[in-house]
């Protein structure tokens, strides 16, 4: 789906695919700031913007990434434009797509690269234009299948809900956290202090979440009256688990306000963008 086109009395045959294929590893909160980045790239240079999603896991739940050029999308090998250092910003990204759109009136890209205005790291609110926001609500629109799941999902929660978000290390969902640990109890008293009789706990913990549903009284996102077991969007190929994050994900955009805190130094983009995208307020407790 082209989601942008050359401005009315501009002529360019200058076209920008980002392309999420089956090998792009990134959480959702890195596809969506790479996206943005790309849109705001695209508006700015005046290029045809493409974005498709159809062969990654993304294709299985959101509406509107699959493009009408998936046979030549699937003949390229995307260049990766990726974040790994604070230098790797969006001037960055610009500097090397110019520099392949000088060779190439098309090119197949894959990014992480953060928007204009944002580091990769904190949160700052309002850095997006109604414009950019318009955008990504379009990206992030799920299909009718997952959207009436989430509407279901949410009519179990309270009403005008709060997240708490507590975002554990990588391996935590393959090898779980438990109340040995001493992250674990930190991050509990932490919820304890913070939490409301409204708000609804997400995690990468199971163990995290069923400890505080037992003594908080806290309410989870639940699949047949259990834990939903939830993957990391980028890692893994179970698609009920993946279905499930992406549940989280819309639970998370509904939300009035949202509490996160995450044991990486970076605030975690699965909670930040939807903050931003969706005009929540967010506080990080990193």
């Amino acid at each position: 789906m082209s989601f942008y086109l050359p401005r009315e009395g501009f002529e360019t045959r200058k076209k920008l695919y980002l392309v999420w294929d089956s090998k792009s590893d990134g959480g959702f909160g890195d596809k969506l700031r790479g996206a943005i980045a790309a849109y705001q790239l695209c508006k700015k240079n005046n290029y045809e913007f493409i974005l498709d999603g159809t062969d990654n896991t993304c294709g299985h739940f959101l509406k509107n990434i699959k493009s009408e050029s998936i046979d030549i999308i699937r003949t390229q090998q995307p260049v990766n434009i990726m974040y790994d250092a604070p230098n790797k910003n969006f001037l960055y990204l610009e500097t090397r797509v110019r520099e392949l759109m000088s060779k190439s009136d098309s090119i197949f890209i894959d990014t992480n690269l953060c928007p204009a205005n944002d580091n990769c790291i904190s949160y700052k609110a309002n850095i997006l234009t109604d414009d950019e926001k318009l955008f990504a609500r379009r990206v992030c629109e799920p299909t009718d299948e997952l959207g009436a799941e989430v509407d279901q999902k949410i009519k179990s929660l309270p009403e005008n809900y709060g997240i708490q978000h507590f975002r554990f290390k990588d391996d935590v969902f393959s090898n779980d956290i438990n109340i040995s640990n001493p992250i674990f109890m930190k991050c509990f008293n932490i919820l304890k202090k913070k939490y409301k009789p409204t708000d609804v706990l997400l995690s990468n913990s199971n163990n995290f979440k069923q400890y505080a549903k037992e003594n908080l009284h806290i309410t989870t996102v639940e699949c047949n009256d259990t834990l939903c077991k939830v993957e990391h969007i980028g890692l893994s190929n179970d698609y009920d688990s993946l279905k499930n994050s992406f549940v989280e994900f819309f639970v998370v955009t509904r939300a009035k306000y949202i509490i996160s805190k995450s044991q990486y130094p970076w605030v975690s983009g699965f909670i930040k963008w939807p903050a931003l995208i969706y005009d929540i307020p967010l506080e990080s407790l990193n």
